[in-house]
């Protein structure tokens, strides 16, 4: 919904994350909340879209959990982010991941600053990373990168699917599902044809089998 058509009435009272909206106001045309939080109860200021995308979901106090929970780990590892981080990387180096055909098989790379989970992790927790969050590339013909990636609720997740992974043929990129729509074939159809070591496009094209009588 835009944020001309918020009742500003309508969300005082709701809440996202550990902050529950107590007063909102328009300030040129974007909506602005104050929240209390409920890790000790202090009111704030706080951009309403921010909120409503999940980018900030406390006051501050969800980060500093975070950062202190991997700091407590050897190197972060048993953390949500390290499994994060360490199965990004199996998708795209790692010939035998069976997500690698639609990553680094499909030329989606992983930078190299971030083949060292510090510095990765510390990208993470500059750039509202939370437990409720997962990594979205944002244009699906690059890779993992900090400038083209971004943390997004669970549920909007899209681009780490294999029906949404770009597909190339003849130097055009479009979604797994989209090739299959065009050439009338079942996505399942094509998934088998791979998992038994076909290309993309020669099982997107070959020929459907046909049984003798």
């Amino acid at each position: 919904m835009s944020v001309s058509k918020i009742s500003l009435s309508e969300i005082i009272g709701k809440t996202f994350g550990r902050l529950t909206i107590v007063e909102s106001y328009r300030i040129n045309g974007r909506v602005y909340v104050k929240a209390t939080c409920t890790c000790n109860g202090n009111v704030k200021e706080y951009d309403y879209c921010s909120l409503k995308t999940g980018h900030t979901q406390s006051c501050g106090c969800l980060r500093r959990e975070v950062i202190s929970k991997t700091k407590s780990i050897h190197h972060g590892k048993g953390t949500r982010l390290y499994n994060i981080w360490k199965n990004m990387r199996q998708r795209c180096l790692n010939p035998k991941h069976p997500e690698y055909k639609y990553y680094g098989g499909n030329n989606i790379m992983i930078c190299s600053e971030w083949n060292d989970f510090t510095k990765f992790r510390t990208w993470a927790l500059n750039n509202g990373y939370a437990e409720t969050l997962t990594i979205e590339r944002i244009n699906l013909n690059e890779g993992y990168n900090p400038i083209n990636c971004k943390w997004i609720l669970k549920g909007q997740q899209s681009s780490n699917k294999r029906d949404t992974v770009l597909m190339t043929i003849n130097g055009i990129s479009k979604p797994f599902t989209i090739w299959c729509k065009e050439y009338g074939i079942a996505y399942k159809t094509v998934k088998k044809r791979m998992s038994k070591g076909m290309d993309f496009q020669t099982a997107l094209t070959a020929p459907k089998q046909t049984h003798k009588k």
